[in-house]
């Protein structure tokens, strides 16, 4: 069964970390992450509170891994 997902920019874990940094929302979870690979289809929703634009679908698994060079990456499947 496909579950909602949705991720975004996050402004106040970029500045901490001095690189940009994204979070992954799946499954009333939040993962943070330097990458994301997004396998499915996503839209844009715009929303009244921040973060402002989301980008959002559905999807059957989110896998978190690390890179060679050790990144955090968000695959969505």
């Amino acid at each position: 069964m496909k579950k909602t997902f949705f991720y975004h920019y996050n402004k106040p874990a970029s500045r901490a970390a001095k690189k940009p940094i994204m979070s992954v929302h799946f499954n009333k979870k939040c993962y943070i992450v330097d990458h994301i690979m997004c396998h499915v289809t996503s839209y844009t929703q715009h929303r009244k509170r921040q973060p402002y634009c989301v980008m959002k679908g559905k999807c059957m698994n989110v896998v978190i891994s690390t890179t060679p060079e050790g990144l955090a990456l968000a695959t969505i499947l």
